[in-house]
């Protein structure tokens, strides 16, 4: 009998233990996808950067916030997504534009800072960033 219990005990224990490690997994995973979306939109606003070379070089995808169509797609795809867009022009030969795209990822239960109207508890901060140098062969 008291074998019996023991293994049970064991067994219960395994139990939880593994329903830890696939909650855990589930949490990975979803952020494993937010980062994944972040890259491919970030790739998406590179490229349509680089699609109208010429605008691009003059420094014209300047951005931050507001509803342009990548970021449309950001916010419906990234919880709090955003995006900024920023060209350095100062050498007119070589333009290089810094893509940062911004979400949230509440994955914890856990409070990490006030409870009040707007509080970001319990809330990581994640980004991505991405440059993409563009050459004015014109010149």
């Amino acid at each position: 009998m008291l074998e019996t219990l023991i293994t049970l005990a064991i067994i219960t224990i395994w139990l939880l233990g593994s329903a830890n490690v696939q909650t855990f997994a589930l949490r990975l995973n979803k952020a494993a996808q937010f980062r994944t979306q972040a890259v491919l939109l970030a790739s998406e606003m590179a490229e349509r950067i680089e699609a109208n070379k010429d605008y691009a070089l003059t420094g014209g995808y300047a951005y931050s916030g507001g509803a342009a169509t990548s970021t449309t797609r950001l916010a419906a795809t990234l919880p709090s997504g955003t995006a900024t867009i920023t060209p350095d022009t100062s050498n007119p030969i070589i333009v290089t534009y810094t893509i940062v795209v911004n979400w949230t990822d509440r994955r914890t239960e856990q409070t990490y800072g006030s409870t009040g109207a707007g509080s970001t508890a319990g809330v990581e901060a994640s980004s991505y960033t991405a440059t993409r140098t563009l050459f004015n062969d014109t010149n």
